[in-house]
């Protein structure tokens, strides 16, 4: 496999597990919130409000997060409510966050490859000894 793509799929399942094990940060904090402060809401409202969701979105998954936004502004523009958010959020998040850093990863892994075969300097030339 080239060097780039092997790059580009570390960072995506890279990018999968951390996000997987974020939306859980999210979710035990949601179980923290509950039982310390006595919060009544909803994990779907308590992840889009209370939390730093949108900021680690930004950060980290700028695709995703924009079309999160995109989505939910288009929602409400209409008046319309969407029952199940958390799954569409998760998917959007995985998918397009994941797709997002393959790319990315592989940009890093393609310049490094480069960079590294002109540290290298040119090949020189086998000779056959027989």
């Amino acid at each position: 496999m080239v060097f780039w793509r092997r790059v580009g799929s570390s960072s995506a399942i890279a990018h999968a597990l951390f996000m997987g094990g974020l939306f859980v940060v999210f979710y035990l904090d949601y179980g923290a919130a509950g039982e310390l402060v006595g919060i009544d809401i909803a994990f779907d409202a308590f992840l889009l409000n209370s939390t730093q969701f949108w900021q680690a979105m930004l950060l980290l998954d700028t695709l995703a997060a924009v079309t999160m936004i995109g989505i939910l502004a288009a929602l409400d523009y209409f008046g319309m409510t969407f029952g199940p958010i958390i799954p569409l959020t998760l998917a959007i998040t995985l998918v397009l966050g994941t797709f997002q850093w393959y790319w990315i990863g592989g940009a890093i892994g393609a310049a490094f490859e480069r960079l590294w075969t002109g540290l290298k300097g040119p090949e020189e030339e086998k000779r056959d000894w027989l």
